[in-house]
């Protein structure tokens, strides 16, 4: 029968080895987090260019249509003369 002491070791053993493991985790998450937090922040004015960018093609569409029936009416006209 193991001797009642040497339990008493490796059970503090492992408890010493599960909250190092537990702290590095936890260390682990708090610079993930704060990484996160600054790439959303770097992101963030770039979301707004992109929902500009969409606008402007959306406008830039509209245009083209624009020239498009422009361009359909005027060679009409020239085929009329």
């Amino acid at each position: 029968m193991p001797h009642p002491r040497k339990i008493d070791t490796a059970l503090i053993g492992i408890v010493i080895t599960i909250v190092l493991q537990l702290a590095g985790g936890l260390w682990w998450a708090a610079t993930m987090s704060g990484r996160v937090d600054k790439l959303e922040a770097d992101v963030a004015p770039a979301r707004q260019v992109a929902e500009t960018v969409a606008r402007l093609d959306e406008r830039f569409k509209a245009m083209e249509a624009s020239t498009q029936r422009i361009e359909r009416k005027m060679d009409a006209a020239e085929t009329r003369r």
